[in-house]
């Protein structure tokens, strides 16, 4: 089947990056060769823009009309879009009137059926315009300037038309079943948009590639910062003997162990340890109340605890507790036998719902390597990097930690107390330990900026940094932009990867970005795709939930008494490896370069049991997100050439 996007223009070429105002489709069309009457074009049409309103989140009332049949759906019963073809196109042709008997609406969607080929010049409101001609159904999607649709109008041209296709071509079927989008579009968003694969061969663990480096550099500092140093021999022996103290106290491969510990040397040593004896490191935030450690700890009885205090803190009463402060456990060169594969649980990280009941994303070891190997490709890894890590909680994620490790760099930690140091801080480590990367919130790069312009002098202490990494959506570009002038040597990034998930991509800043700075490059063996709410893809261009496959899902639940974190379903895309696919609750969309944008959140997540089938099936509303433009939603559809019949005799059976 031929589907193709003609043009998308505000009077210039498709390629251009001006969002449209004008945008043409156009797809073969099996039911168009039998002809089409004006109430059949009529009934079509509304539906079709019926369910292209519903996929791309705009409740508007919508007007379908011919030359001279019409009909208004103001505010349609949801139950429309899920009705087999007779019975929804039976109830919609009872509602069928003369154009000129149809009163005058403001804040519609028009659809028409038109006899001529060309878009409508400036129109007042949004509008799809279409025509069937021999076996082809031709789309015309127009709007204002300032109409939400403008910068998707391609993408909505799209879905339309292929809902329109699909309805014609099998009269018999509800149009929520519709995919709504060419194969061609599936292919490249399942494909070269999603994600790349990556075969590394036979699994290497994480703590294998440490090693690698401690045999070749035992005495370079691995380690720096609060609390010390540790030469790379220190912390492999360090993590031999507590592995060895784990396993002698009954911990095997995926056990949970939680880990309450700050910013220090404890803190890696502790991560190297879990990982050699296949444990899951369960982060907890120390910072918590005795109450809330407390429901935590006892919802995995018996585990032993890895905590900078003695058992008789009172946040830790009952708790068998391993005191892993520096000379607490003994050393030992003997590695523990080498074991693990990729689907192993590596990482927790435990939150907390307001009544204390604890919520757990549970990561696998393979989404740690791929992350790993991903980011030493990124950043050009060469074994001199310095680290000032960070992390959403008290402490660095795993990842984060263990990533200079696998290069043979250092990793620097600034303060016992958070993960991330105020800018003061940071600026004395990164002056002190030659910091070559910092991982740092907008606000703190913000700050830097500015006190950068005061005081000449602090781009002098940072002269050794050459990457900052922003993580999540909150750069601001302008930022970005001041800081590579002030400091030409360093390159901005910005790391995205929800809760629920491992870091899943990462975007290097550049000047081309303007004020829309995508959320970067696929991790390998990562996927991300935008679908509505129904998972059903959506064309290029068209915003909607961010989706996430592949290594960088958690595995959803871990055996303890732990609720899943929100967001988990059921994998309907063969394409894409894995069981599970994760929500993010974050709204998306892919640009013409196929660069994925982050476009606000939305208000709802689908539960993690709830399987896609019967998401579509039972549900009779779709969630909305809170952060789409409303304003004049005035939407016209209209037919075109291959219509026949005047007059309004039966509709369509």
């Amino acid at each position: 089947m031929a589907s193709e996007r003609v043009q998308a223009s505000d009077g210039t070429a498709a390629s251009t990056r001006v969002a449209p105002t004008v945008a043409t489709y156009r797809t073969s069309c099996v039911g168009a060769r039998t002809s089409i009457d004006e109430a059949q074009a009529v009934v079509f049409g509304a539906l079709a823009a019926l369910e292209t309103a519903a996929r791309l989140d705009r409740p508007v009332p919508i007007r379908s009309t011919t030359t001279t049949l019409g009909l208004d759906l103001v505010d349609p019963p949801e139950q429309l879009r899920h009705l087999a073809g007779p019975a929804v196109r039976s109830w919609l042709s009872r509602r069928l009137r003369p154009v000129d008997l149809l009163p005058e609406r403001r804040d519609t969607l028009l659809v028409r059926a038109t006899t001529g080929v060309a878009a409508p010049p400036g129109p007042p409101t949004a509008r799809i315009d279409w025509r069937v001609t021999a076996n082809h159904l031709t789309i015309h999607a127009s709007c204002p300037g300032g109409d939400p649709w403008r910068r998707c109008l391609p993408a909505v041209a799209e879905l339309y038309a292929e809902v329109l296709r699909e309805l014609v071509d099998e009269p018999g079927q509800a149009s929520w079943r519709t995919a709504g989008i060419s194969g061609t579009s599936r292919d490249l968003l399942l494909d070269r948009y999603a994600g790349r694969r990556v075969d590394r061969g036979p699994f290497r663990p994480l703590h294998l590639l440490v090693e690698q480096v401690v045999d070749r550099h035992p005495q370079r500092v691995a380690v720096s910062g609060a609390g010390g140093r540790l030469t790379y021999r220190e912390l492999d022996d360090a993590a031999n003997g507590l592995a060895a103290t784990l396993a002698e106290v009954g911990v095997r491969p995926g056990d949970p162990v939680p880990v309450l510990l700050a910013v220090g040397p404890a803190l890696p040593v502790a991560s190297l340890a879990l990982l050699k004896i296949g444990a899951v490191h369960v982060t907890v935030d120390p910072r918590w109340s005795p109450a809330r450690l407390r429901s935590v700890l006892a919802s995995v009885p018996g585990a032993p605890v890895l905590a900078a205090a003695p058992s008789g803190d009172p946040a830790l009463s009952g708790a068998r507790v391993i005191d892993v402060r520096p000379g607490q456990v003994p050393s030992s060169r003997r590695r523990p036998d080498p074991a693990g594969t990729p689907d192993d649980l590596a990482h927790a990280l435990v939150t907390a719902d307001a009544d204390g009941v604890p919520r757990c994303t549970v990561s696998r070891h393979v989404a740690l390597t791929d992350r790993v190997h991903f980011m030493t490709r990124f950043f050009a890894a060469t074994g001199g990097e310095v680290v000032l890590p960070g992390g959403p909680g008290p402490a660095p994620s795993v990842g984060n930690l263990i990533w200079p490790l696998t290069t043979g760099g250092r990793l620097v930690l600034a303060s016992p107390v958070s993960g991330r140091p105020d800018l003061s801080t940071m600026v004395s480590v990164v002056a002190a330990e030659q910091v070559t990367m910092i991982d740092t919130e907008p606000d703190t790069l913000d700050a830097m900026v500015a006190a950068i312009e005061r005081d000449a002098a602090v781009a002098g202490r940072l002269a050794s940094l050459r990457h900052v990494v922003v993580p999540g959506p909150g750069l601001r570009p302008a930022s970005a932009r001041r800081l590579r002038r002030l400091l030409p040597q360093v390159e901005v990034s910005t790391g995205y990867g929800p809760v629920g998930t491992a870091a899943v991509a990462y975007h290097r800043v550049g000047e081309t970005d303007g004020d829309a700075i995508p959320v970067g490059q696929p991790v390998d063996n990562c996927h991300l795709l935008v679908a509505d709410d129904r998972l059903r893809l959506l064309p290029p261009g068209a915003t909607g939930a961010i989706l996430i496959g592949g290594a960088g899902v958690g595995a959803g639940r871990h055996g303890t008494a732990w609720r899943a974190a929100a967001g988990y379903v059921a994998n309907p895309f063969p394409e894409i490896p894995g069981e599970l696919l994760y929500r993010s609750g974050d709204l998306g969309r892919f640009d013409e370069d196929g660069r994925l944008h982050l476009v606000g959140r939305g208000d709802r997540r689908t539960d993690g049991d709830e399987t896609p089938e019967r998401s579509g099936a039972t549900r009779a509303a779709e969630p909305e997100p809170d952060v789409r433009l409303r304003g004049e939603n005035r939407v016209v559809v209209a037919a075109s050439a291959g219509v026949a019949g005047r007059g309004g005799g039966p509709g369509p059976g």
